[in-house]
């Protein structure tokens, strides 16, 4: 269960936020993927992972592979359209932030070349603050709290919470503060525990995943005890129920109008995602609009590109593993040197290692020139699908690319569909154990 919990915290802190409109899917997309799956497994013959090597990131390099082929499917989805065309789907509008270090934005709507929103001005007053709880700075190595069991109570917005945790006759400052650390992140509760370090001396921070108050809210959570109990001292010794930091919302004006929000992120006219950095310097406003033309068609080719290149990255990032890295490199590093001659002619270049790389100068060129511009939506569209048709393979099945020992092939075209049995990697349970 340790390599399962291993491989399951990799995932979910690399990739657990990942998520985007385009990983919903139609039943008759879900199907075609269940039939590939079912497909490959039907001749996919018996084999084990080669752990002769002593490695032990099989798991990790088959989720680096699945996840950066979603990433480019992704990418591929957004930039496909309902028939109108490959210079439609390089050409769909893309949102932009005239001063990105103060706010980020982006296109949120269902269709962005429909949109009939001009733009508009934001001037960030104070951005929206979690609530900081800050223990008091205790001497790590010293113990000044008395071995027994104690509790405490954390209230939030809907709920109470009961903790309970020992002190041993061993145990010092900082263990106690690790411990009440673990205790509160493992609670799942919206809240994020730390230890900050000061010479020899640390406390225990908590803070709030949430910002903002509502208007009858005081605190997003408080920690308290009965009054005179030990538990009481303990907590009071800890310092963990003195605010820092109170919550706050974020202030900011919409075209010269005043607004509060209680997060940093959030819409505008169901269409823009805006994130608020930092404060605007005084009277200095940030339009949030749409690009024009030639820099939505460079940004939506960059976007391709560098999903592209993410792959050959995870192929670098295990070379010299026993991972089959050159494997993966040059399956897809093929695709682009079979498109080099005509990517030259608008400003992508193919480097000898397969990475793409753009010259803006060149392909803002080929976008203005008639006679230049569609042979260029051409060759991307076509560059388009067969990158999709590569990720979709690497999805369907990654284990082609780890090293194994083949345990017994099966009878080529004499094999029957075992539709309660699907590929061999899909549960993701790699036996990594030694």
């Amino acid at each position: 269960m340790a390599a399962i919990d291993s491989v399951y915290n990799y995932y979910l802190t690399t990739y657990g936020n990942t998520v985007s409109r385009y990983d919903t899917h139609k039943k008759s997309e879900l199907r075609t993927t269940w039939n590939n799956i079912v497909k490959t497994n039907k001749e996919s013959p018996l084999y084990k992972i080669d752990k002769s090597s002593g490695d032990s990131n099989v798991s990790k390099f088959v989720i680096d592979l699945k996840e950066k082929a979603r990433a480019i499917n992704n990418v591929i989805s957004s930039l496909n359209t309902d028939g109108e065309g490959l210079e439609a789907a390089f050409s769909k509008k893309v949102a932009f932030s005239s001063n990105p270090d103060v706010i980020s934005t982006k296109y949120v709507g269902e269709n962005a070349d429909e949109s009939n929103t001009e733009g508009f001005d934001l001037e960030v007053i104070d951005i929206a603050k979690p609530q900081i709880n800050r223990g008091t700075f205790l001497r790590s190595d010293a113990s000044n709290l008395a071995p027994g069991n104690y509790t405490f109570d954390l209230t939030d917005s809907s709920n109470t919470y009961e903790f309970q945790f020992s002190i041993a006759n061993k145990d010092t400052n900082l263990d106690i503060q690790n411990k009440l650390a673990s205790l509160i992140n493992n609670a799942n509760i919206s809240l994020k525990a730390e230890i900050l370090n000061s010479g020899d001396a640390t406390a225990l921070q908590i803070t709030s995943t949430n910002t903002g108050l509502l208007p009858d809210e005081e605190k997003l959570f408080d920690i308290t005890t009965e009054d005179g109990s030990a538990s009481s001292f303990i907590v009071d010794t800890l310092g963990i129920g003195n605010t820092y930091q109170n919550a706050q919302n974020s202030s900011f004006f919409l075209n010269g109008s005043p607004k509060e929000s209680y997060a940093n992120t959030f819409t505008i006219n169901k269409e823009f995602e805006v994130t608020l950095l930092e404060p605007s310097k005084s009277g200095e406003t940030t339009r949030v609009g749409f690009k024009p033309n030639v820099d939505a068609v460079f940004d939506n080719v960059s976007e391709l590109v560098d999903a592209y290149n993410s792959i050959l990255a995870t192929a670098d990032d295990y070379q010299g593993t026993p991972q089959h890295a050159n494997h993966l490199r040059h399956d897809f590093s093929q695709t682009a040197f079979s498109f080099e001659a005509e990517f030259a002619d608008f400003g992508i270049d193919v480097s000898n290692n397969g990475k793409l790389s753009l010259n803006k100068d060149a392909m803002s060129h080929a976008i203005t020139n008639s006679e230049v511009k569609d042979e260029m939506f051409n060759i991307l569209g076509k560059f388009k699908d067969a990158l999709d048709i590569k990720s979709k393979k690497v999805s369907v099945d990654p284990m082609r690319y780890v090293n194994k020992v083949v345990v017994a092939y099966k009878n080529p075209g004499q094999n029957f569909a075992t539709p309660y049995i699907t590929s061999n990697y899909s549960g993701m349970m790699c036996d990594i154990g030694t």
